[in-house]
């Protein structure tokens, strides 16, 4: 969830994705939306069992009301070969910027 974004202002969020598998997961590889969310992901990493990676988003939303975005991850995990994180939060109008639609 981002929390107090505001249009043309730069907002963060973390979350952890846990491995509770007793086998290493690999995240092959991983897309991105909108295309302008920045995430510090890197592709072939590998998470052991029982420890977590920490993603850090960050995304500058362009008009107020809600922002959505998604990260895809390919992984090498039978059961998981593709995993969705969605991410959301409401947008505040900005004082500085006027495309605040």
């Amino acid at each position: 969830v981002f929390n107090n974004l505001q249009v043309g202002t730069p907002g963060e969020t973390t979350v952890e994705l846990h491995n509770n598998t007793d086998k290493p997961v690999m995240i092959k590889s991983f897309k991105v939306s909108p295309k302008d969310l920045i995430v510090n992901l890197k592709e072939n990493t590998t998470v052991p069992p029982g420890k977590y990676v920490k993603i850090v988003a960050n995304a500058t939303p362009q008009k107020k009301g809600y922002f959505n975005c998604s990260i895809i991850l390919e992984t090498d995990h039978p059961d998981y070969p593709k995993y969705t994180i969605n991410g959301y939060g409401p947008v505040k109008a900005s004082p500085v910027f006027n495309d605040n639609e």
